[in-house]
């Protein structure tokens, strides 16, 4: 029996350049594989393109996240302001009313009693006592809170217009 010319005498061809079947490619280095036999490329990826696509994406994502949490926590921030503004205004207009002194209770153990005077007479908005950043949740809007939790804290006995 003859082999065809170029081949090994197990009638494969030898690795290099098929001009028969495809002009211009490799032959498969695995001269035993389907894909050399036949002459069929499979268009599935390796393992390790995989593996490069998903730390590429991995590292985008990273890149990402940083800049998206500090853009949070900046908003978080600003609106903890806004609402220490906001209870400014509050106690200022407590303040107008009872002869320029901030709301007081002696026998009060936290904030959130003292606090609770503004409501609803100076403010029905209850979310303004609860910091966004905080998580915590907001009471009940346009009720006294005195038992809820708040997020600010309050030093009590000072007048309106003087320094600390």
């Amino acid at each position: 029996m003859e082999t065809p010319r170029g081949a090994d005498i197990r009638g494969r061809e030898p690795i290099g350049r098929d001009s028969r079947r495809n002009p211009g490619r490799l032959a498969s280095a695995r001269s035993g594989t389907a894909a050399a036999l036949n002459g069929t490329q499979t268009g599935a990826f390796s393992l390790v393109e995989l593996l490069m696509v998903l730390v590429i994406l991995g590292v985008l994502a990273a890149l990402w996240v940083g800049p998206a949490r500090r853009v949070g926590e900046k908003r978080a921030r600003e609106n903890c302001a806004l609402h220490l503004r906001q209870m400014f205004v509050a106690l200022e207009l407590y303040a107008r009313d009872f002869g320029g002194r901030y709301p007081a209770l002696p026998t009060a153990p936290t904030a959130e009693p003292v606090l609770s005077l503004l409501v609803p007479r100076y403010t029905t908005d209850t979310p303004t006592f609860v910091c966004p950043a905080s998580g915590d949740a907001a009471p009940p809007d346009a009720q006294p809170f005195a038992s809820a939790k708040i997020s600010y804290a309050y030093y009590q006995g000072r007048r309106s217009g003087t320094e600390p």
